[in-house]
């Protein structure tokens, strides 16, 4: 299995090519059992996604480019991954503002699993919705 590694920073500005996120590498191949367990590594280690550990220098479009390549069945459980400071992606987004694209990545879920994400603490106790 492949295990992932913090990318090293490549330049002056800590830029991180969108490439070392370790979804590009097995969602391609279809295969929901190594997808499952990459999220339940990341989730298990703090790791967070690339999208996650250097937010800001990845677009939205990519994310969107992961997010609907990834398995309808795990689309919440990709939405449940924490970075270090147990943040989701959706924390990031309410920052923002990106009010859109929450509800293109809310359009994939139940409304259950929409309503779990919404209740995400991270480290401080703050939901995305704080």
């Amino acid at each position: 299995m492949f295990l992932p590694v913090r990318p090293e920073y490549n330049d002056s500005q800590g830029y991180v090519p969108f490439s070392h996120d370790p979804f590009l590498n097995i969602i391609h191949r279809n295969d929901v059992d190594e997808i499952r367990n990459l999220i339940e590594k990341l989730n298990e280690n703090r790791l967070g996604t690339a999208f996650l550990n250097y937010h800001g220098q990845i677009s939205q479009e990519k994310f969107l480019k992961i997010y609907e390549a990834i398995p309808r069945s795990l689309k919440y459980a990709y939405l449940t991954i924490r970075d270090r400071y147990g943040n989701t992606i959706l924390h990031y987004f309410a920052k923002e503002g990106a009010f859109e694209l929450v509800r293109e990545t809310f359009s994939y879920l139940e409304d259950v699993e929409k309503y779990h994400c919404t209740c995400f603490k991270n480290d401080i106790g703050q939901t995305p919705l704080h």
